[in-house]
C-alpha cells in the first residue's frame, strides 16, 4: 500500500490506459442515425461552420429542442477539423470519459483524504458499463460534457 500512497498518479495512468484499451474498438464505430446523431450533428445548421451567425445560433437556439451550447459548440469544432470523420467524435467522447476519471479520483481524495481508495473508485468509474452510451454514442456527449462541468464544480 505504500507504493500506491507515494505514486498514486503512475496508478492513475495505468487506470487510464486500461480505460482507453476498453473503449478503443468504438473509434471505428459510425454515427448513429436515427439514434439523434443524424439530426443533433450532421443535420445541424449551426455546426456546418464556426461564423459568427453559426456560433451565436450554438449558444442562443435549441437543436432539435435540446439546449446544450458547449456540446454543440465541440461538435462544430471537431466538423471543421475533421469533417465528418465520426473516429475523432469518438476518440473526443473517449477523452472527456477520460477526464472525467480523472475528476472523480480527484474529487474523492479531496474529500477521502486516500489515494488507495480514489484509486479503486477511478477504477469503477472508467469500467463500469454505465458509461458505455455515453461514450460509444455521440449524441450523448451532453453527459460526459454536463459530468466534467459537475465535476469541476468541486
Amino acid at each position: 500500500m505504500k507504493v500506491i500512497q507515494e505514486r498514486p498518479f503512475l496508478f492513475l495512468l495505468l487506470i487510464l490506459l486500461v480505460g482507453l484499451g476498453l473503449y478503443w474498438p468504438s473509434l471505428d464505430f459510425e454515427f448513429l442515425i436515427n439514434f439523434d446523431d443524424d439530426k443533433l450533428i450532421l443535420q445541424s445548421p449551426a455546426n456546418q461552420s464556426l461564423e459568427y451567425e453559426n456560433l451565436k445560433a450554438l449558444f442562443t437556439e435549441p437543436v432539435f429542442g435540446l439546449y446544450h451550447p458547449f456540446t454543440s459548440l465541440s461538435w462544430a469544432i471537431e466538423k471543421q477539423l475533421y469533417d465528418f470523420n465520426s473516429r475523432w467524435f469518438h476518440l473526443s467522447n473517449l477523452i472527456w470519459h477520460l477526464l472525467n476519471t480523472i475528476l472523480v479520483f480527484f474529487l474523492s481524495r479531496h474529500f477521502l483524504k486516500r489515494s488507495d481508495w480514489s484509486l479503486v473508485i477511478a477504477l469503477l468509474f472508467v469500467l463500469h458499463p454505465m458509461h458505455t452510451e455515453n461514450i460509444v454514442w455521440l449524441s450523448s456527449r451532453k453527459d460526459l460534457v454536463y459530468g466534467c462541468f459537475f465535476l469541476l464544480g468541486y
